[in-house]
Formats: structure tokens, C-alpha cells, sequence
């Protein structure tokens, strides 16, 4: 009897050539990140709730409306609307051009037309030079043969951060490997950034920084135990921006743990003895903790300005400098190498240019009037 196939004994198993994977243990950065998480999440929900019935008949919010929390520690959180600076037309590419600025020796000069700046000297090098408006009023300028505007008692330097040096107060100047942009920059080379020779020495404890950060933990970590202590910072509080969709509602969903739908902003001031100085009457360092504030997004990367908020938190108002900037504000100084980007005249209507200085010029660089 020939056996069937059915009566041939099985072969054995043939074993595996790799070895079933082990299930990883989780990353305790995903931990710390969702505890931040769990005490942040409240004051945003509050903020959130508030908000909700001043949209219910609200038309669809726009990037320059801003919504500002007034205590996140209360209980009735009040929202109110604050008109945010409209964008402007963008310029060219400034980083290309700083490559080649050697040989196109891009200059900039006060537009005849503007009725500011009359009886200027020569034009002057755009690159490197501290540039002010000085006036009580908006200027037409050419900066590289672009029109831009320069808003009041606006000034800037646009460079990289190799050549700070008209910023600094007779710091020394920063060097970074050649055909490194800030864009890009490591944190490690933001340890050598001359922080403390930006800031005013008789300012003292009263210097304020805002420093914006993801919500990476690597990098929250690495700006809190190394960033901070070398650029001789304290950590006193954390603003949180929520990013809204144009029907009011948070870009992505508060439980996401790739993507969050709010950005942290640490509020630092000077470490040492003596370096503390009392927040604005009736508000203490603890109230300042826990902010919300809330914008649709414009932009790739662009952020709401907060210079009014910032100004309170410095006695008598202080100078302000935004570093890594790409558009200007009235009364403020801005360092970058994208500096005028939005500084064009595409899209001027309904930017508030000409408000009042926020702060008074540092000192008394060449200016426009």
C-alpha cells in the first residue's frame, strides 16, 4: 500500500534565523515630556474655554489678531483681543545675497520720496552696519535696490553672527565655522553666543530674555541644564503660544504627543546676587508663570510679537533687541541675517509702522534724520 501524503510525518519546524525583537522599554523623554504636558494642559483648556463664546459669532480669525490670557491662574480666565503687526511683503533671499556681498557690495540709502532723512551723507554699506530710523516716522528706504520701510524709532543690523560686534559694548566678537547661518546653528555653538555683552550693565537683574523653544525634551533639556547656565540666565517662567486655526480651534489635538499645538517661550532674567528685581507692582514672580496667548499661524516659523508684554516685566521699560529676527518693530533694535524679510511693501496696508517707541535707542549710532 503506497502511504498517502496525508500519512507523511511532518518535518520539524525550521527555527528562525533572527531572533524575535525585544520590546524596547520606553523612552523616559517621552515621560518628562507628557508630565510638562499634564501641567500645561489646564491653563490652555481654561484659556480655551474662555475664548470659545467671544468666537461664536466672530468672523474667521486672522494671523495678525492675537488673543492674550489675562491670569492663567485664575479661575475666570478674560481673553482680549490685541491687533498683531500685519505681514509685510517679502524681500529677497538675504542669506544668498550675504554670500556674495563682497562682490555685489549691496548698499542702502534713504528714499528721496519719503520726506525723512533729507540731507543724508553717502549711501552706506546695508551688511553689517547698525542702521536706526530715528524719526517719529515711518521711512522709505533701499536697501540692495529693494524697498523696504522702516518702521519708527526702528533699528537693525543685518548680519550673522560672526559680526555682532556693533551690538556688542567692547565684548568680544563671535566666531562660528565658516558658511553657518543661525537657521541651522548646533546648540553647541549657541553656548558662545555674547550674551551677557548685549546686556545693558546697568540694567542688572532687570534684563529680561524670551527665548522661544520646541517642544523636543532633548532640547528643552539641553537649553534649561546647559544653554542658560552659560549664557548666566535663570529660568522664571514659561509663556505658552497655542496656535489656532482660522474657526478658533487648536491646529492639532491637545493629547498628541508628536505634534503639540502650542509652542513654550522661557521667561529668564540675569543670575547672581543682586541680579532680582521686583516684577510690576501687585504681580508677583509666580503670576507671571503659566501665561497664554493664542494667533493663527502666518508664516513657516513666524511668530507673534510680544513686546508689549515683555516691556512690563522690565523697570522703566528697558531697551529691547530681538535676535534672530526677520521683520522690524517700532522702537525695538533686531539683529539678524533675514532682518528685512518682511519688511517689503507688498503688503503694508494696515500695519501699525508708526506707533509709539516701545524703547529708546541703545546709543547713538549713524541715523536716518
Amino acid at each position: 500500500m503506497t502511504p498517502t501524503r496525508h500519512d507523511e510525518p511532518h518535518p520539524a519546524p525550521i527555527a528562525s534565523p533572527t531572533p524575535a525583537k525585544r520590546r524596547r522599554e520606553p523612552d523616559p523623554r517621552w515621560a518628562e515630556a507628557n508630565a510638562r504636558h499634564t501641567l500645561v494642559a489646564p491653563a490652555i483648556e481654561r484659556f480655551l474655554a474662555a475664548l470659545a463664546p467671544l468666537l461664536e459669532d466672530a468672523p474667521p480669525l486672522e494671523p495678525h489678531q492675537l488673543w492674550i490670557g489675562s491670569d492663567a491662574q485664575a479661575s475666570g480666565l478674560l481673553c482680549q483681543p490685541a491687533p498683531l503687526l500685519a505681514p509685510l511683503g517679502t524681500g529677497p533671499d538675504w542669506v544668498a545675497m550675504a554670500g556674495l556681498r563682497r562682490v555685489l557690495r549691496p548698499k542702502f540709502s534713504c528714499a528721496a520720496s519719503s520726506g525723512v532723512g533729507q540731507g543724508l551723507p553717502a549711501e552706506r554699506d546695508l551688511f553689517g552696519t547698525l542702521l536706526v530710523n530715528a524719526s517719529d516716522a515711518v521711512v522709505v528706504a533701499r536697501a540692495a535696490e529693494h524697498t523696504v520701510l522702516l518702521p519708527a524709532r526702528a533699528s537693525f543690523l543685518l548680519s550673522d553672527v560672526k559680526e555682532l560686534g556693533p551690538l556688542l559694548q567692547g565684548g568680544p566678537r563671535f566666531s562660528v565655522k565658516r558658511g553657518r547661518h543661525y537657521h541651522t546653528l548646533p546648540g553647541w555653538n549657541l553656548l558662545g553666543l555674547p550674551l551677557q555683552g548685549l546686556l545693558r550693565p546697568e540694567a542688572g537683574g532687570g534684563a529680561v530674555v524670551a527665548l522661544w523653544v520646541t517642544n523636543r525634551e532633548r532640547l528643552r533639556r539641553f537649553v534649561e541644564t546647559e544653554l542658560l547656565p552659560a549664557w548666566g540666565l535663570r529660568h522664571v517662567a514659561t509663556w505658552h503660544w497655542l496656535k489656532l486655526t482660522p474657526g478658533g480651534c487648536p491646529v492639532s489635538a491637545m493629547g498628541s504627543n508628536h505634534r503639540r499645538p502650542y509652542e513654550p517661550l522661557l521667561i529668564c532674567r540675569a543670575a547672581g546676587q543682586g541680579m532680582s528685581v521686583p516684577p510690576p507692582a501687585g504681580e508677583g514672580t509666580k503670576h507671571l508663570d503659566g501665561r497664554v496667548f493664542a494667533s493663527v499661524p502666518g508664516q513657516h516659523s513666524r511668530k507673534p510679537h510680544l513686546g508689549h508684554q515683555l516691556r512690563e516685566l522690565v523697570a522703566g521699560g528697558g531697551e529691547c533687541l530681538e535676535m534672530f529676527a526677520r521683520e522690524l518693530f517700532p522702537g525695538w533694535v533686531s539683529w539678524g541675517n533675514e532682518v528685512l524679510k518682511y519688511q517689503g511693501t507688498g503688503r503694508a496696508r494696515g500695519r501699525r509702522l508708526g506707533r509709539r517707541p516701545l524703547a529708546a535707542p541703545r546709543s547713538p549710532p549713524p541715523a536716518l534724520d
